[in-house]
């Protein structure tokens, strides 16, 4: 039911390679590579903290969760996602090509962080 509880609505505090020193009941981090200490040999998981100490819960392709850190939801697609913010156009002089280079690097961006389908 914990695991359950924390993946209804994923939402992890931020990544880390170490577990955090006062974590509270509920609260998850995405565990970079190289996890050391208790994350060690969790490399991508998420790590929940309960009662009981840290549960691991393994991604499948498809897992959405929001990094309060960030302000960003992360996907998981083999590997974390983390979106960027599309690149701004800039200048002026040949407008037409700026705005469609613009368009294409936020589709992009979009399709990348899981917002519609790639295909």
């Amino acid at each position: 039911m914990v695991r359950t509880d924390a993946l209804l609505h994923c939402a992890i505090e931020g990544a880390a390679q170490t577990p955090p020193s006062a974590p509270s009941p509920g609260q998850s981090w995405r565990v970079l590579g190289g996890g050391q200490a208790e994350f060690t040999g969790h490399d991508d998981t998420i790590a929940l903290w309960t009662e009981g100490g840290w549960r691991f819960i393994e991604p499948r392709p498809g897992t959405r969760a929001f990094n309060r850190s960030s302000g960003a939801f992360e996907l998981f697609d083999g590997s974390w996602v983390i979106p960027t913010s599309p690149v701004a156009p800039q200048g002026g002089a040949t407008i037409d090509a700026e705005a469609r280079s613009m368009l294409v690097n936020l589709l992009e961006t979009l399709a990348a962080a899981g917002v519609f389908a790639t295909n």
